[in-house]
């Protein structure tokens, strides 16, 4: 080790020898034989004035927490648009099918008549109606406006000779005073009962038609009735 002295200023806390050049030799003030200044060591960023590391990570607990709130509102905002979106759809729905309700029972009324005399027809084409019964309902009907003339039964001409036929039988009850004659007007399974000046027919097909009335006037009703309670 060499036994040369070097004197450092009295303000140097800390010193690093630098390596000599070819040619130089370290001198206090860091320069070299040749004169040259030794380069200066690299100085690492110091830290914001007045800001201490607790306060640094309050600061960023705190962007996290409006960061993540932020993020909740905007969320909130577009569930929010979607739900409205979703209440717009069903009271769409709803003014939809309260608009086609009158329309639809109107269909199914329809659909239940034309089932009804399409199974109707086909029974009377078939001749397997109970053409007893259709004179003993009709002529019970009308014994009430009777009052003591002589009841005529009318019927379909084949519907005259099945009854006959099935009267000889059995004879009729609630008719037994009436008289049967033939009627070719009339379609299978019509009944017209004349007393006096009074006549009461009774057709499958009018009452049908009737009852189909009574369907409509009923649903129609029923609908208007919904309507102004949902309102």
């Amino acid at each position: 080790m060499s036994r040369e002295r070097l004197s450092l200023p009295a303000g140097v806390v800390a010193f690093r020898a630098a390596p000599a050049r070819p040619g130089s030799v370290a001198t206090p003030d860091g320069a070299g034989a040749s004169g040259a200044a030794a380069p200066a060591a690299p100085q690492t960023a110091a830290p914001a004035a007045g800001v201490t590391a607790p306060e640094l990570k309050e600061m960023q607990r705190r962007a996290f927490e409006r960061g993540v709130a932020f993020a909740r509102h905007k969320f909130a905002e577009r569930l929010d648009a979607a739900l409205a979106a979703v209440d717009a759809s069903r009271r769409e729905l709803e003014a939809s099918r309260a608009a086609e309700r009158p329309a639809v029972a109107a269909f199914a009324v329809e659909l239940a008549v034309g089932l009804a005399e399409e199974m109707t027809g086909c029974t009377l084409r078939a001749g397997r109606h109970d053409v007893r019964a259709a004179v003993e309902a009709a002529v019970a009907e009308a014994l009430p406006t009777a009052a003591g003339a002589p009841l005529i039964a009318h019927l379909n001409p084949e519907d005259l000779a099945e009854l006959e036929q099935a009267v000889a039988v059995r004879p009729l009850q609630a008719a037994a005073d009436a008289t049967l004659r033939g009627d070719p007007t009339l379609r299978r399974g019509a009944c017209r009962v004349t007393c006096g000046g009074a006549e009461l027919l009774c057709d499958p097909h009018d009452r049908l038609r009737a009852a189909a009335a009574r369907l409509r006037q009923a649903a129609a009703q029923i609908f208007a009735e919904a309507s102004g309670d949902a309102l």
